[in-house]
């Protein structure tokens, strides 16, 4: 997570993980579902609004959807 907060990348979160801690304000979050037997979210910097990263977010929630 400290990397995701100094704005250095994104990072999966297991459900247990993301429930055993909060989530700080400056960090995004979006469950990715049905991708392993156990829920995982995807997080990135609040402050990362690129176009890159809005798309890396969109196809990581929606991949299985499509594809599964």
């Amino acid at each position: 997570m400290a990397r995701v907060r100094a704005g250095e990348g994104v990072a999966f979160l297991p459900e247990r993980t993301r429930d055993a801690m909060a989530i700080p304000p400056d960090v995004r979050l979006a469950p990715v579902p049905d991708l392993t037997p156990e829920r995982l979210s995807v997080v990135w910097p609040a402050a990362a609004t690129s176009p890159a990263v809005a798309r890396f977010v969109e196809h990581a929630t929606t991949a299985f959807e499509r594809h599964g």
